[in-house]
């Protein structure tokens, strides 16, 4: 993971924006995952049964509670295209299943509960469940994500008779690229105006008109998103800008600042004043 996934990362890791792009991505923005609800999961997988050691890190895991754990929640975030990105999830995800499989083993060998045959040769009951996990890759590089979001994309089924290919599963991906979007109005944090930006910043103009229209916004974003949008159009003067911003407004950008800073960027090149 490169320095700008790790900063969109730590980014994800508070609660209310990693509510806030489930919610809006699964839910079209409707409230249903509380970031009080979401706790912390480990990043690292690790299967020693492999001969050789298969270890994955995720960028952003979080479980997610009712009045019981309800599901895991994983986030991958890409600056880039990964043309095998339906490999990498599903090898992730079957490694927290097997995770789940083995601590929910040695818990049944601890406590003797497993019956001699099946059970036992299996590590399980018939009747354990598994928790579900669902993932998630937030894309936000500068072109449209055009890598496959099914497992069978990938495959060479041509020659295939088509009552074959009905018995291989298919395997598919979710994933978040803002090209897809013309507003992101399921957005209820500040998610709002990051990829808002992103959308418009490939044109001078358009982002001149579109922050003539949403200045106000861009004045109160966070330190925390103003660093974030420096690194992810490559805007060291925002970094600058958001050093001297004033403690007494909280962090927030005011627009003092805001019309000094001028974008310097490879493809985003423009300026406002």
């Amino acid at each position: 993971m490169g320095k700008k996934d790790i900063h969109v990362s730590d980014y994800f890791d508070y609660n209310p924006f990693f509510a806030d792009i489930t919610n809006g991505y699964f839910f079209n923005g409707e409230q249903i995952i509380d970031p009080n609800q979401l706790k912390n999961e480990e990043k690292e997988l690790l299967n020693a049964t492999m001969v050789h050691a298969k270890r994955v890190v995720r960028d952003n895991v979080k479980k997610y509670y009712g009045d019981s754990l309800l599901c895991i929640y994983v986030l991958e975030q890409q600056d880039s295209i990964d043309y095998h990105m339906i490999i990498r999830n599903m090898v992730s995800e079957s490694m927290e299943y097997q995770k789940q499989w083995n601590k929910l083993r040695k818990k049944h060998m601890a406590e003797k509960t497993l019956k001699p045959g099946a059970e036992f040769l299996s590590g399980m009951k018939k009747t354990d469940r598994f928790i579900p996990v669902i993932s998630l890759v937030v894309y936000y590089g500068e072109e449209k994500w055009d890598a496959a979001r099914c497992l069978h994309d990938l495959l060479d089924l041509e020659k295939l008779p088509p009552s074959l290919i009905n018995y291989i599963e298919n395997y598919h991906i979710h994933v978040f690229d803002y090209h897809d979007y013309d507003t992101f109005d399921m957005f209820h944090t500040e998610l709002r105006q990051i990829f808002s930006f992103l959308k418009h910043s490939f044109s001078k103009t358009e982002l001149q008109n579109f922050l003539a229209e949403h200045r106000e916004e861009y004045y109160n974003i966070s330190k925390e998103a103003c660093e974030l949008l420096a690194t992810l159009t490559h805007t060291a003067e925002l970094f600058e800008l958001n050093k001297h911003t004033d403690e007494k407004k909280e962090g927030l950008i005011c627009a003092k600042h805001l019309r000094k800073c001028v974008w310097k960027a490879s493809r985003r090149a423009f300026e406002f004043l």
